[in-house]
């Protein structure tokens, strides 16, 4: 196995012409290629490094303090973009009872094997005793906390020991968790200046409370309701110098979210006269639109729609041939 910290970052295709003649090293040297490749992909876009899902440490609660535990089946990512699966729980991992280090890890590694069947063993066309000729497997350790590098593994758990002693004091669960890149969906607009579709916002018994105005956001293609954001633009000052004072001064509120669009609302209360527009007593509908399009107000938005996590369930594993 190389060392992946060192390994030469030369990728490479295999390319094959009609009526060649492979060799089982071919179709060996093209799994390699394709993890590789997989490999790089995970660390270079996705950066994940750490538990996905599972892999909870368990103790043995029979024993104080515990010789052996559980890892539960689950996925991980160690830091050169490889895969960690664990498809089925692990009962016996051993507990080191005594050590030198105040502090051990536990860690999950990947451990590569290249196990072939000798050629006097291979049958004809059939492999009654493996179902893979490539085996990828998966090792625990015990590392000191103070030596401790990424690239040793994933650690899930770990263990205290007494200075004098040396004996075991505790063990709890730290699995590192992976952040995997779940992008949002965002997106943002803006209506016409000057030319936004206003209406009254009225109450129980018809009472005018202010103005709204429906936003539509289906091209942006969202899948589920998102987290919008809304605020008043203007091209023109809202600062009136004849009356020395602010035009406009209203609290927006969004209401109806949904995936194609929401309301925008502008709570105008009756503030006194000069400071600005008054609307429960004397509001004139058409003078506010009038004024939104001489100062030519619009709404701009912006909406996020945060990726939902996958959930995953473990699977019992299968092998590839059919074979029990």
């Amino acid at each position: 196995m190389k060392d992946m910290s060192i390994a030469s970052k030369e990728l490479e295709r295999l390319r094959y012409w009609q009526g060649q003649m492979l060799r089982s090293r071919d179709f060996r040297d093209q799994v390699a290629i394709e993890s590789q490749l997989r490999w790089w992909h995970n660390r270079a876009l996705h950066n994940t490094y750490g538990v996905s899902f599972g892999l909870k440490v368990i103790p043995d609660n029979s024993k104080n303090p515990p010789i052996v535990v559980r890892v539960t089946c689950g996925l991980a990512y160690d830091c050169f973009g490889r895969e960690l699966i664990l498809l089925k729980d692990h009962p016996d991992v051993s507990v080191p009872q005594q050590s030198s280090d105040e502090y051990l890890v536990l860690l999950i590694r990947y451990k590569e094997t290249s196990q072939y069947l000798k050629k006097n063993e291979i049958g004809e066309a059939c492999l009654p005793n493996s179902c893979s000729l490539f085996q990828e497997e998966l090792e625990f350790q015990w590392r000191p906390l103070k030596s401790f590098r990424p690239t040793d593994g994933v650690p899930l758990a770990q263990a205290e020991y007494d200075k004098n002693s040396r004996g075991l004091l505790s063990l709890k669960s730290i699995p590192m968790f992976s952040r995997p890149l779940a992008r949002p969906r965002i997106a943002s607009g803006a209506t016409i200046p000057g030319n936004t579709a206003w209406e009254k916002w009225t109450e129980s018994n018809n009472v005018t409370v202010g103005m709204e105005t429906r936003i539509d956001t289906s091209s942006a293609g969202f899948t589920e309701t998102p987290n919008y954001f809304a605020w008043l633009q203007s091209e023109e000052p809202l600062w009136d110098s004849d009356q020395q004072s602010f035009i406009l001064a209203p609290f927006t509120n969004i209401s109806d979210p949904a995936v194609d669009g929401f309301k925008l609302r502008l709570l105008l209360p009756n503030l006194p006269k000069g400071s600005s527009v008054p609307i429960n007593e004397g509001f004139d509908e058409q003078r506010f639109i009038t004024l939104t399009r001489k100062r030519k107000l619009y709404v701009c938005w912006l909406g996020c729609q945060m990726a939902n996590p996958v959930e995953m369930i473990c699977a019992e594993p299968s092998c590839c041939c059919g074979g029990k």
